[in-house]
């Protein structure tokens, strides 16, 4: 990190700025809105627009964990990134429904991934991709084992030459829909949906 947040939110003061343009990950970008609020440079007057688009949605917490030393309580930077601009993707559900395939509790399945990744021998937290991470190995896991044991296949089967392993376990991943801990995950045929 070479990045004195003081010095640039004071330029952002003295030049008016009201919209700007950012790409930082969560461990700048906490720090930074933490010095966008000590300055008050923050409100409807100034709209923050984030290039990257994916922080999760528990980031603030999830750093002022990370760097506890920071000046700034987590409602103090909420309340400077609140009208930031960005398109991301959701973290993992904090509710105590079950994941559908792994029928584990989806606040435990959180908790355990922040109690691992933030262990002293931990490299640290990923959570723009953890959620997505897990659903997408307990889909390949469920894919698997329907295909193997519901529909009485063999590893064998699986080749270079043969493609009817990849057709059947494609079709059977398209037609599945669970809760996971991204929400609710669901497969499409059709290429062009109209979302709103």
């Amino acid at each position: 990190k070479n990045f004195d947040e003081a010095a640039i939110v004071s330029r952002l003061k003295i030049n008016l700025v009201k919209v700007v343009l950012i790409a930082l990950y969560e461990d700048v970008g906490a720090p930074f809105y933490c010095e966008v609020y000590r300055q008050g440079l923050y409100g409807k007057g100034l709209q923050t627009i984030l290039a990257l688009s994916w922080w999760g949605d528990s980031w603030i917490a999830e750093q002022k964990l990370e760097q506890p030393d920071m000046l700034c309580t987590v409602e103090e930077i909420y309340q400077a990134a609140k009208y930031m601009f960005s398109m991301g993707q959701t973290a993992f559900l904090d509710s105590s429904e079950r994941h559908d395939i792994t029928g584990v509790i989806l606040k435990d399945i959180k908790s355990k991934y922040f109690e691992g990744c933030t262990a002293a021998d931990a490299e640290g937290c990923h959570t723009d991709f953890a959620s997505y991470d897990y659903d997408g190995l307990a889909l390949l896991a469920k894919a698997f084992h329907v295909w193997l044991y519901d529909q009485g296949h063999s590893l064998d089967e699986i080749d270079y030459n043969n493609t009817s392993p990849q057709i059947e376990l494609y079709e059977i991943v398209k037609n599945m829909s669970f809760l996971g801990c991204t929400g609710q995950v669901e497969f499409f045929s059709e290429t062009i949906l109209d979302c709103e």
